[in-house]
């Protein structure tokens, strides 16, 4: 008896035909008002609706949506329709109502709390106001908040849960490239080299992007073990030491920084 459902997924898993398979099955119940929210206009258009695992290409011919540009809008013959959003102007979310929503890549969003908070107060139609989510792994406090809700269902998976329904020459590239790959308990304690890496915002207001902060460690056979995600929101001075922090927590040889963002920023706040 979930309020919110998280499908969090790596690619290749299905979570796009899933969130457009939820949509078309709430639409089937005549009168439905829903909302679909995407990063940019560009995903709502050529992903979540004319996209190949999007509602037009997998609707049944007999329930079939009108798409119309002009009001970003679908139709279904029954009464039901969907509006479409963009995470860009969360704002526009404020003053409709909707029985249910779909919110597609909610980690990637600038705007992702805000976009969110204006969400939930207008999915409030009755009788069961669900939303489901749909989006790739990051550790955004958003998403955080999602997980620890014991009001939201949580599903993970990877590409192995759709194999039966990709291209096997797609299958085999991706494996032959990320194969491997692992989460382990403990690092090794031979490392041969351990760094900080600071990927820093360009400003640090509100609603501005997370400084990315790591530590990984390499191994002499070349394997590379992530000991550490010291990721925060805040200002120079912040990210700054927290960056020195994890450098002495961990004994680590260096730290790097973003050179293309920030570069020379990061070595004077460091």
């Amino acid at each position: 008896d979930w309020g919110v459902w998280l499908l969090m997924t790596g690619r290749g898993f299905g979570k796009t035909r899933a969130g457009a398979q939820w949509v078309i099955e709430q639409a089937r119940t005549p009168g439905q008002r829903i909302a679909m929210i995407g990063r940019i206009p560009a995903d709502c258009r050529d992903v979540m609706v004319g996209g190949e695992s999007g509602v037009m290409a997998i609707s049944p011919p007999d329930f079939r949506p009108d798409y119309i540009p002009s009001q970003r809008a679908l139709k279904w013959p029954n009464g039901s329709s969907a509006r479409l959003f963009s995470s860009e102007k969360p704002e526009d979310l404020r003053g409709p109502n909707f029985h249910c929503a779909w919110i597609d890549e909610l980690a990637k969003y600038d705007h992702a709390q805000e976009t969110w908070d204006t969400l939930v107060m207008a999915v409030r139609l009755p009788d069961n106001p669900r939303i489901v989510v749909t989006t790739t792994p990051r550790p955004i406090s958003i998403i955080k908040q999602l997980v620890d809700d014991p009001n939201c269902h949580v599903t993970h998976g990877s590409i192995h849960d759709n194999r039966s329904n990709l291209s096997s020459k797609f299958f085999e590239r991706l494996i032959k490239r990320y194969e491997g790959t692992y989460r382990v308990d403990v690092a090794p304690e031979e490392l041969v080299r351990v760094v900080v890496a600071i990927d820093p915002p360009a400003t640090s207001s509100e609603n501005s992007s997370e400084a990315g902060i790591v530590v990984v460690g390499s191994t002499a056979d070349g394997c590379a073990y992530v000991l550490a995600d010291g990721s925060l929101h805040g200002t120079p001075d912040q990210w700054g030491r927290q960056a020195v922090r994890l450098y002495d927590q961990f004994k680590a040889d260096q730290i790097v920084g973003e050179v293309n963002n920030g570069g020379d920023m990061v070595g004077f706040t460091v």
